[in-house]
């Protein structure tokens, strides 16, 4: 049995941390736990709780005039159900986000959003697997 229990947080890395923060606070009713203000040895970052038990995304903003490192391409937030899912698509329609239909896939429904930076979110909620 593995020792870890699951993933603590993704860091992104953004040149406007106040609109990322903006963005899942938007679309999935996120709340800012800690913000730091930029030191001379560490940028400002933002930690964001993402249905609480230790789920966060911290947000670090990138230096003014430098682009951003490498930054995550896609990841995947769990929702319970497909009630919740659907209910974050119509936060994100509600914004004016990005978000595409919800999809079935064998194991979950999914859907799609695009953050502030362009990076690909899917949001999931697990399905019964169809039998075939």
């Amino acid at each position: 049995m593995p020792l870890t229990s699951g993933i603590n947080h993704v860091v992104a890395v953004t040149s406007e941390l106040d609109r990322m923060a903006r963005f899942y606070a938007d679309a999935f009713d996120a709340r800012i736990v800690f913000d730091r203000a930029a030191s001379d040895d560490v940028p400002r970052m933002a930690i964001v709780e993402l249905g609480g038990e230790g789920r966060y995304l911290k947000l670090v903003e990138a230096e003014a005039g430098r682009s951003p490192r490498p930054r995550v391409e896609s990841f995947g937030l769990a929702v319970a159900g497909l009630d919740e899912l659907a209910a974050v698509r119509e936060r994100a329609l509600a914004h004016e986000l990005d978000v595409s239909e919800i999809e079935r896939i064998p194991t979950q429904w999914i859907l799609w959003l695009r953050d502030p930076d362009g990076a690909r979110i899917q949001v999931c909620a697990h399905a019964s697997p169809a039998v075939v």
